[in-house]
């Protein structure tokens, strides 16, 4: 099918940020003195003693760049098995002052629900469109740990 006759006007929605990094782990930290990030116990799976379950409190650290303006943010977690929306969380905008600063940032997750073992994906959402992408394994354990 052809492409519709040019009518005069430009699209109006904005370009998503550029992400350079995504991690998830259990805490990130700022150092005042260098400004640069700390990351501690990067997270890939969880291990829980029984299902469902609640994940231990994580951080989200994000480096992006190329953004313009003011952006929603949130996030989800989805079950690959069936492809569900397990959990989805807004957080307040983030502003870009400048299209060529890099934006780093870190969101705090209280907890997160897993009903079942499998893999999930945990996903950025910037103005509801998908940004990235992260797998996280929920397995059964003896105890409750992450790797």
């Amino acid at each position: 099918m052809p492409d519709p006759p040019f009518d005069g006007k430009l699209a109006t929605h904005k370009p998503l940020p550029q992400g350079k990094a995504f991690l998830i782990c259990e805490e990130a930290e700022l150092d005042d003195i260098t400004g640069q990030f700390s990351f501690f116990n990067v997270v890939s799976s969880l291990g829980f003693p029984k299902f469902p379950a609640e994940s231990p409190p994580l951080a989200i650290y994000l480096q992006l760049y190329d953004g313009i303006g003011r952006y929603e943010l949130g996030i989800e977690l989805r079950n690959l098995a069936d492809d569900t929306s397990v959990t989805a969380e807004n957080f307040s905008s983030l502003d870009f002052p400048e299209r060529l600063v890099k934006m780093e940032l870190v969101l705090p997750i209280d907890a997160m629900r897993f009903p079942r073992p499998g893999r999930y994906e945990l996903v950025i959402l910037f103005e509801g469109q998908e940004l990235a992408t992260q797998f996280i394994d929920a397995e059964v354990s003896n105890g409750s740990e992450t790797r």
